[in-house]
């Protein structure tokens, strides 16, 4: 049977099928690749301009990375891609639904990662020097994005609250 990861694009709900190891391991390759390979396209980004492009830039290989997402899962046989054409994607679905569809798509490809953020807060700052160096910072934003809104746990110890005797 499998799971589904369940999107909306242009109103409309799809329902992608959830990616088997193998496969999955091979779409967070692609990923991984065309990630940084955008990184190093953009180059340093000094200007407002060049932030603006690279963010454009980026909505393109979201997009792009979403459909290969839906054609990795034809590795069953009878499957067939669920989403539309990219044309219909294009003209009927928002930035904003492209954007949660990939954050669902990449919650999914790595489930552990908001786990990760909570279980070891001292990640965090790994990661952002990892992004601040150029690693597949979409990859980590993407990833993580789900956890971005609670607060990391208290590492300093219980504290007591009971009075002295």
């Amino acid at each position: 049977m499998g799971a589904f990861v369940p999107i909306t694009l242009g109103g409309k709900e799809f329902r992608l099928r959830e990616l088997p190891r193998r496969a999955n391991r091979e779409w967070k390759e692609l990923l991984t690749v065309e990630v940084r390979k955008s990184i190093a396209g953009a180059g340093p980004l000094e200007t407002v301009d060049q932030v603006i492009d690279a963010i454009a830039a980026s909505a393109e290989l979201m997009m792009d990375l979403l459909i290969a997402y839906d054609q990795f899962g034809t590795a069953w046989p009878g499957h067939e891609t669920v989403l539309p054409e990219r044309e219909w994607i294009d003209s009927h679905a928002t930035d904003r639904e492209c954007y949660e569809s990939m954050k669902k798509v990449t919650g999914v490809a790595f489930p552990f990662g908001a786990d990760l953020l909570t279980l070891v807060p001292e990640i965090r700052p790994l990661l952002l020097e990892a992004v601040t160096k150029g690693v597949a910072a979409a990859t980590v934003a993407m990833t993580f994005s789900r956890s971005s809104s609670s607060a990391l746990p208290n590492t300093a110890g219980t504290q007591s609250t009971s009075k002295p005797a």
